[in-house]
């Protein structure tokens, strides 16, 4: 799942203005993406 997110790093930009009317599941979703997104050097350790 966290893959997918690769694909796309730079999506979690435009997803913070649409998580304004996304439930605080998802929006927790985004965090997390972004804190991969940035610790791209242990990222393969979480992903599994």
């Amino acid at each position: 799942m966290f893959c997918k997110s690769l694909m796309i790093p730079h999506a979690t930009i435009s997803n913070r203005i649409f998580s304004q009317n996304v439930s605080n599941l998802e929006w927790n979703t985004l965090i997390i993406r972004n804190v991969l997104d940035l610790q791209q050097g242990n990222l393969r350790d979480l992903a599994l």
